[in-house]
């Protein structure tokens, strides 16, 4: 009944917020390793207005891809291992999907 009850008050407070703030999504990441054998830093951001349009986005070119048979790997997979990241920005181009990306080197200083 408690879960029940916050379930239904986070709904209820979600219509109440999203006449202000909308349904969109902002999603960076921030990743530091190592590019051609040098410290580097590669940033990633995604926005867009509609948040269940764009996790659709996701999901809907991994089922796409599976069955035009562009992707097949038996077994189970996280979708980073089974994807190929060339192949995945394909589909996002292909649904006007844009992520952003800067790669950088770190100095050592």
């Amino acid at each position: 009944p408690v879960i029940e009850f916050l379930s239904r008050v986070s709904h209820f407070m979600t219509d109440v917020t999203d006449h202000f703030s909308g349904i969109g999504v902002a999603i960076r990441s921030e990743v530091t390793g190592q590019k051609n054998g040098k410290p580097a830093r590669s940033c990633s951001t995604l926005v867009h207005e509609n948040t269940a349009i764009a996790a659709g986005c996701g999901t809907g070119s991994v089922a796409q891809l599976l069955i035009s048979e562009q992707l097949y790997k038996p077994g189970v997979w996280v979708v980073e291992q089974a994807l190929p990241t060339p192949l995945f920005e394909q589909t996002l181009t292909e649904r006007s999907v844009k992520v952003q990306q800067h790669v950088e080197e770190i100095d050592q200083a």
